[in-house]
């Protein structure tokens, strides 16, 4: 599973991924990788909604920057 974007990457994308994978943990089977669409947008998810990327490390998403 990948979690990403590339053009005009939000934070309400980040937002809407998150709020669809909290509380339903990744199968030991499957991959699920998020790449947050550039770095501004990371540290925006990382300072200004803490919890954001957090929510999907917790169910098992793999974060790549």
């Amino acid at each position: 599973v990948f979690i990403g974007s590339c053009t005009n990457a939000r934070l309400s994308d980040l937002e809407l991924a998150a709020k669809i994978v909290e509380g339903k943990h990744i199968s030991p089977k499957l991959t699920a990788i998020v790449v947050p669409g550039s770095r501004p947008v990371k540290k925006e998810a990382e300072r200004l909604v803490p919890g954001v990327l957090a929510k999907m490390y917790d169910e098992g998403v793999i974060p790549r920057f």
